[in-house]
C-alpha cells in the first residue's frame, strides 16, 4: 500500500503545479507510474483517502481512454 503521507506530499505537489488547479488523468497516470502500480489501485488509494470522488477510475474507462497505452508511455 502506497503511504498516506508520502502520497498526499505528491498529490499536493502535482496538483499546485497545475495551472488551472484542477487534478487530472494524467496526474492519476503519473502517481500510478510513480509509485509503480496500477491506474486502478492509484485510484482506489486516492478514493479511500477521499481525495477522489468515488467512481473515478470506472469513469476514466469510458470510451476512448486506453489505460495500456498511456501506462507504456510513461514507461
Amino acid at each position: 500500500m502506497v503511504p498516506t503521507s508520502s502520497l498526499l506530499k505528491q498529490f499536493n505537489n502535482i496538483y499546485r503545479n497545475n495551472q488551472d488547479e484542477k487534478f487530472t488523468p494524467t496526474d492519476l497516470f503519473t502517481l500510478a507510474h510513480y509509485y509503480g502500480v496500477s491506474v486502478q489501485a492509484m485510484s482506489l488509494r486516492l478514493e479511500e483517502m477521499d481525495i477522489l470522488p468515488c467512481g473515478t477510475y470506472e469513469r476514466l474507462q469510458a470510451p476512448g481512454l486506453k489505460v495500456r497505452e498511456v501506462q507504456q508511455k510513461l514507461g
